[in-house]
């Protein structure tokens, strides 16, 4: 009877608000976005990461058009793509900024991540605020809003078009930050 209200315990404190990736949603979930993801086994428990911080972190961040925080069970539907990502260790958190992979070395409470997410995971320009703009950014805002619609919406899908190719990491760089700021202006 302990047994079985030990793990039934444990498999309902598995529930996360973070929106749960497997192989065939990851790539499509993290396009255009900066990902927060860990990678989980949700039997093993470790004193490393707080369930509720990470939980809490992915309520703030839920439906925000640029940032997005994802759990990937291991054991479950995600298996291969923690095998793909090298994975080896529970729980394991990624982080992924215009599509590149990057080990999460922070802190793991809820402060400590919020503020990860806030200092690498946020854009800092947006076409509403742009007091965080470069001026390369502003100058490329002002082009297209001077535009139109159809211009915004061609530039779009050329900017779709070009986020998967390989490229210098300056030009890819500025490649995601026109993809960005065409989506909001598409709004």
């Amino acid at each position: 009877m302990k047994l079985t209200a030990l793990v039934f315990g444990a498999l309902a404190a598995t529930a996360s608000a973070a929106t749960e990736l497997t192989e065939s949603s990851f790539d499509g979930a993290i396009q255009g976005k900066n990902a927060l993801v860990k990678f989980l086994a949700p039997l093993v428990r470790t004193l490393q990461t707080d369930e509720t911080a990470f939980d809490q972190l992915a309520g703030d961040y839920e439906g925000h058009s640029s940032v997005l925080i994802a759990d990937v069970d291991c054991t479950a539907d995600g298996q291969s793509l923690c095998q793909a990502q090298g994975v080896s260790g529970y729980p394991t958190i990624k982080y992924f900024v215009d599509g590149e992979e990057h080990k999460y070395q922070g802190g793991r409470d809820y402060e400590q991540l919020k503020q990860f997410v806030v200092d690498t995971l946020e854009p800092k320009c947006s076409v509403a605020e742009q007091d965080g703009c470069t001026q390369r950014e502003k100058d490329y805002i002002a082009k297209m809003q001077a535009k139109g619609a159809d211009d915004i919406a061609k530039q779009l899908k050329r900017m779709e078009g070009m986020k998967d190719k390989s490229m210098k990491p300056e030009l890819k760089a500025w490649v995601n930050a026109r993809h960005r700021l065409l989506q909001q202006l598409s709004e």
